[in-house]
């Protein structure tokens, strides 16, 4: 796969052209691109925060087949990360 600056500067390309920000996405998916380096490909074209970057590849038509299971993934992280905060805080103190 080309390295991450080629994608960079042909998406740009595709911008100056009129191509839209879900068309310029469906591209890099098509290119092979991960969902990952996408986001990273179009903070980087569009100069946009990474944020802002995942939630317009996120919800895009594109990666739309993965979008329910990266959300579950997600929340199961989230709900893991919460019961391990709470186990942390109801434990004893160590000392006296």
């Amino acid at each position: 796969m080309r390295h991450a600056s080629a994608f960079v500067a042909e998406c740009q390309q595709q911008i100056a052209a009129g191509r839209t920000r879900e068309q310029i996405v469906a591209f890099l998916l098509e290119q092979g691109c991960s969902k990952l380096n996408s986001i990273a490909v179009i903070a980087s074209a569009f100069e946009i925060g990474l944020a802002e970057a995942k939630k317009l590849v996120h919800l895009s038509e594109a990666w739309s087949d993965v979008r329910e299971r990266d959300d579950r993934f997600h929340a199961a992280l989230e709900s893991a990360f919460t019961m391990t905060e709470k186990k942390s805080t109801d434990s004893p103190a160590d000392g006296n």
